[in-house]
């Protein structure tokens, strides 16, 4: 559930909603230190999530973390010599330089129709 409500507007709570408070957990991520194989993972897991969303209500500081999560946290992920981390590096590295976080995450946008309501119709 959490998921999908950083990914909606909530009426009554300004266009920021959940996401001031994804903000505030994504800051505290990247001044913890030292950088463990959990914060690679979790940190890429969660930009993939809140990314989207996170770039359309902050743009440019959003863009500023992620340079800051390129030039400077990654390469101290890169210094674990963890495969797993190792890992998980290349997928955040790869998902900030092909920007994807502009790009809507998957099942955010509903569909008008489902397979559920054709059936009803049929009846």
């Amino acid at each position: 559930p959490t998921r999908s409500m950083l990914q909606v507007d909530m009426p009554g709570q300004g266009h920021r909603g959940l996401l001031s408070h994804a903000w505030i957990w994504l800051a505290r991520m990247l001044n913890h230190l030292p950088v463990k194989r959990l914060h690679i993972s979790a940190l890429e897991v969660f930009l993939k999530i809140a990314g989207y969303r996170l770039h359309q209500c902050y743009r440019r500081q959003f863009e500023k973390l992620l340079i800051t999560i390129n030039t400077e946290y990654i390469p101290k992920m890169q210094s674990l010599n963890d495969v797993d981390a190792r890992a998980a590096t290349t997928r955040l590295a790869t998902y900030i330089q092909s920007q994807e976080f502009m790009q809507s995450p998957e099942g955010r946008e509903m569909p008008e129709d489902d397979e559920s309501s054709a059936r009803r119709n049929e009846y």
